[in-house]
This record gives structure tokens, C-alpha cells and sequence, in this order.
């Protein structure tokens, strides 16, 4: 008799089933996770990154980005991304593309949402980003004391 035991022939990985009624448990121990690496390491750009991988994975999304302000030019830095933008741009042009939305959020000061960025009319979206498959985005401020730290911004194709 002949094996008919079926093998998945797809080369992309399996998605991985979550419980949406887990989601505040895992969100209380991503939170923790990050709470305890911030308590016992000082380097803030490896605790930056610890962020971003966290806030992906929980949310899911296709693009996470910290931009750090610099104060004294008003100006944003890379401070830690992951996604396609960041493959496709590289960290330098990326930082640049995404200045426009960054200041707006400092300026307004709460939560910035753009569910279609081709029709954005509050702030510039570079054309990099759009060619790049930019289609959405949400942005808040990093609060420190006595300014802004910086800026979290999440992408969707």
C-alpha cells in the first residue's frame, strides 16, 4: 500500500494561531519582559531594540520604527526599526522619510493615524515611502522630562 501521508509544500512559514482572548496576558509579560531587561542593563539602544521586537511580534504589523529626536537641530535619528521599510530603504533614508510625520506627531502631541497615505494632507509622505509600499500608519510621541524622547511609528502595506 502506498504512503498518501501529505507534506506541505509551501515554503512559507506557518502561521502560528493566537488566542485573541490571551492578548492581555501577553501583552502584561511582553511588558514585563521589557520592564526586567530595562532594570538590569543600562545600554538604552539594546533596550530599544528589545522594544521594537516586542511591539512587532505582538502587533503584528509590517514595519515598526523608533526615531529618536535630536533637540538641538530638530531633527530625527535612527533609532531602531524592523520591517520592509527598513530592508528596502536602508536606516538613513528611511530616517529621512519618515522626519515629515515624526515633527507632525511632536507637534500635535497625541496618537497620529493615516489609514491611507496617499491622501495625507497633514504632513508630507515622501514618494520613497509610497513607492515602497507605505499604505498606512500610526505614530506616537516617546515621552521623557523634560522633551519628547522620540517617536513610534508603525507601517502596513
Amino acid at each position: 500500500m502506498a504512503n498518501r501521508s501529505r507534506t506541505n509544500q509551501s515554503s512559507a512559514p506557518a502561521k502560528t494561531y493566537r488566542d485573541p482572548l490571551n492578548a492581555p496576558l501577553r501583552q502584561q509579560q511582553s511588558i514585563a519582559a521589557l520592564s526586567r531587561a530595562a532594570v538590569k542593563r543600562d545600554d538604552l539602544a539594546a533596550l530599544i531594540n528589545d522594544a521594537v521586537k516586542h511591539i512587532a511580534e505582538e502587533l503584528e504589523v509590517n514595519h515598526v520604527q523608533i526615531s529618536e529626536l535630536l533637540p538641538k537641530d530638530s531633527s530625527f535619528a535612527f533609532g531602531a526599526g524592523r520591517g520592509w521599510l527598513l530592508e528596502a530603504m536602508g536606516a538613513g533614508e528611511l530616517a529621512l522619510a519618515l522626519e515629515p510625520q515624526s515633527a507632525f506627531t511632536i507637534a500635535v502631541g497625541e496618537p497620529v493615524i493615516s489609514p491611507d497615505l496617499s491622501a495625507e494632507r497633514r504632513f508630507m509622505v515622501p514618494n520613497a515611502l509610497l513607492k515602497n509600499g507605505a499604505a498606512s500608519s500610526m505614530s506616537v510621541v516617546i515621552r521623557a522630562q523634560p522633551e519628547a524622547f522620540g517617536v513610534f511609528t508603525i507601517y502596513s502595506k
